[in-house]
């Protein structure tokens, strides 16, 4: 629907100069006239010199002062100041998309010359450093989970996988452990963390190690009911339960954000919820593999939203 046009300015009639017609042009003399003797020639007078107080100069002066130096701040900040700010903004709207970019620039190096993947992932790196022992690695993957920029929308018959809210939702419908995962190499030793919420359910987490089609895994999950647990499975099947525990660092209960993380280093995995290190295990079923963001069902659909996801090769 196009908006209407606005409507054209009114135009008011010029007003010309009033004519009072009927009136005298001249004045009417009421007197009556008589001679008159002539007056000897009068000096013409003189004009008056206007005065001005020292404090009116001393006004007037800073007022022309300030003009100037106004005029000169307004130059500066129209072709410095103001051009600096608009490229601050315009960088800061595309940060979102160029951080993804330019720490994944091994994998989507299309649209990105040489020189700027280089410098631009050397910051990205140098402001993502791995907060995890053993605090070393190089960050290889980073995604706000707002918009598709790793992950996909993905809809199957029992799960779905959707960005909305500004967070990746995975939902799950049967009683089973599934979840999403982005096109990515598989990974052996990392440090990887993400952000996430039960919004329905029961339990979300990290699959890690895994097959593409998520049927043998590790698998870390944290539960609303500050429960979580660490297993493998093996041909869709739980073959072990390594850790099956509670924990106070998670936050109790449903919407409630919880920073999950997990380390794998070799045979050695250090899990974490909010930057406390809750267990520790070593196990040598799998040694590399994809990961994936995942939903447990416990018998009632489990709705888990992710963001801020990281990624460190070790």
């Amino acid at each position: 629907m196009q908006t209407p046009p606005p409507p054209a300015p009114v135009q008011r009639p010029q007003q010309g100069p009033v004519s009072l017609s009927g009136m005298p042009n001249q004045a009417w003399n009421l007197q009556q006239s008589t001679p008159q003797m002539p007056l000897p020639p009068q000096p013409a007078p003189t004009q008056p010199r206007p005065k001005y107080s020292l404090a009116l100069l001393t006004l007037l002066i800073i007022m022309a002062a300030l003009l100037v130096l106004g005029g000169s701040g307004w130059l500066v900040y129209s072709t410095q100041v103001a051009p600096a700010q608009q490229q601050a903004t315009a960088t800061a709207q595309n940060q979102t998309a160029t951080v993804v970019q330019q720490a994944t620039v091994a994998h989507q190096p299309a649209n990105l010359t040489a020189t700027a993947q280089v410098g631009a992932t050397a910051t990205v790196v140098a402001a993502n450093p791995n907060p995890y022992s053993p605090h070393t690695g190089k960050l290889a993957l980073i995604d706000p989970l707002t918009q598709p920029y790793l992950w996909q929308n993905y809809k199957g018959s029992d799960l779905t996988c959707q960005f909305k809210s500004g967070a990746y939702h995975v939902i799950e419908n049967k009683r089973f452990v599934n979840g999403c995962t982005p096109s990515t190499p598989d990974y052996s030793n990392f440090a990887f963390e993400a952000q996430m919420t039960v919004l329905q359910g029961y339990c979300g987490g990290l699959a890690f190690r895994s097959d593409p089609n998520l049927e043998s895994l590790y698998y870390f999950e944290v539960c609303a009911d500050r429960n979580y647990y660490f297993a493998v499975y093996q041909n869709h099947k739980l073959i072990k339960t390594l850790i099956k525990n509670t924990s106070t660092a998670i936050h109790l209960g449903l919407n409630q954000s919880n920073l999950v993380a997990v380390v794998a280093n070799g045979s050695h995995i250090d899990l974490y919820v909010n930057n406390q290190k809750i267990n520790s295990v070593t196990d040598t079923t799998y040694t590399q593999g994809r990961f994936f963001l995942i939903a447990d069902n416990y018998g009632n659909q489990t709705e888990v939203s992710f963001n801020k996801m990281r990624l460190w090769t070790l």
